[in-house]
């Protein structure tokens, strides 16, 4: 049993944070703090037991860049950002740049009430590569560490796992909830189970299609990573993108779970994207695929219907990967129809995440309909992959 910050003594202690607020956001205009709010039950919490909170966040990625330039590391640094940041936590919040001098005189000097955040960790050489100096530099500030970032769960950073190295680490209040949906979902799942995966690539998608379909009992494929399934089955696809190099092991799967994977049965094609007038429905069949020059920007219709009885059916769902184009208006009603179909369903829980994913439902009205969207995109993929992440083994137990 991992150990909760309300089952291990944080009082009075000074608490490190590793929060994930690498949010969209330019000219010091947050767009998007959903990932900043997220951490706030963690970090009022902290409040009310006395603790001193020192946060660790990164923010975009300097790499190259040279941060020796003032201009350059300003773009990198939350300092633009901090107005926004504090009023998104209701809170004061003191900004210090790791290495600079006295820093550990001047983080005692702030009141305890009030957070302190160092500047970018992709600032901190050795960040990436988890370097243990640097992990023990950052430990040695605090008595406690705290991960509050899910996003990050997945990354072998010395923020992440490396400082877990050294002090006693808890995960936060989110962080909890962000597995306990995910094991809610595929460790011990109401059935029957059916998984949608979408998106671009197949190649991305095939580690979570192997681990997804011993759990699941449906796998629901669409986007442009269908299409080499298509392939796979000598279908004409005309241009549609799809990858010959992964057609014998679509093959493969399509052999093994034959009862388990649905395919689309129709798609939504056109010449382009920017050519809306030349769309049309086309129907799949062994006999014929559809003609040379289009390709396929969405499942059809027919497909939906196909669909539809697994989806009203399913006590679990777990969706990755939008079925079509959806940032496209006139290819974004395969995934429209789907999320429709799953928040009427008054007996599913609910589970989506991925980048692409959470756009597309955030877009159509969907996201909140949904028994928990997941707030980390590569977290949520490695798990769907694996079945665990790197940092849910530094807990205390």
């Amino acid at each position: 049993m991992i150990q909760t910050l309300r089952s291990f003594p944080v009082a009075h202690k000074t608490v490190l944070v590793r929060v994930d607020f690498n949010v969209p956001g330019q000219g010091g205009h947050i767009e998007d703090a959903t990932r900043i709010v997220a951490a706030r039950p963690t970090l009022d919490f902290l409040r009310q037991e006395g603790a001193r909170v020192i946060l660790m966040s990164h923010f975009k990625d300097p790499k190259k860049e040279n941060l020796a330039d003032p201009k350059v590391r300003k773009s990198f640094s939350f300092e633009p950002f901090l107005p926004e940041i504090a009023h998104s936590l209701e809170r004061k919040v003191f900004l210090f740049d790791l290495f600079e001098d006295n820093l550990s005189e001047k983080i005692k000097s702030v009141p305890q009430s009030d957070l302190i955040l160092l500047d970018n960790s992709r600032f901190w050489p050795g960040e990436k590569t988890c370097d243990d100096a640097l992990a023990r530099r950052l430990a040695a500030f605090g008595d406690v560490f705290v991960n509050e970032a899910f996003s990050c769960a997945h990354r072998d950073h010395a923020s992440v796992t490396g400082v877990a190295r050294h002090l006693p680490t808890l995960p936060g209040f989110h962080f909890q909830t962000e597995i306990q949906a995910l094991k809610k979902a595929l460790d011990a799942p109401q059935r029957p189970v059916v998984a949608i995966v979408g998106g671009a690539k197949v190649s991305s998608k095939f580690p979570i299609l192997e681990n997804l379909l011993p759990k699941v009992d449906f796998l629901l494929l669409g986007g442009a990573m269908v299409h080499t399934f298509f392939a796979a089955q000598r279908l004409a696809i005309g241009q549609s993108l799809y990858e010959p190099e992964f057609v014998k092991e679509a093959q493969a799967l399509m052999q093994k779970y034959t009862t388990k994977i649905v395919l689309p049965v129709d798609v939504r094609a056109a010449k382009s994207l920017d050519n809306a007038a030349s769309e049309s429905i086309f129907a799949l069949d062994s006999a014929q695929g559809f003609p040379p020059d289009v390709a396929a920007f969405d499942i059809g219709p027919q497909t939906v219907k196909v669909f539809a009885p697994f989806l009203k059916k399913a006590h679990t769902v777990i969706w990755n990967g939008t079925l079509g184009v959806a940032e496209h208006p006139s290819f974004d009603q395969g995934s429209k129809a789907v999320a429709a179909l799953i928040c009427q369903n008054p007996d599913v829980f609910s589970l989506a995440g991925g980048g692409d994913t959470l756009s597309a439902l955030k877009q159509l009205g969907f996201a909140e309909k949904f028994s928990h969207v997941c707030t980390g995109g590569g977290a949520f993929l490695e798990f769907l992959a694996q079945g665990s992440l790197l940092a849910e083994k530094t807990f205390l137990s």
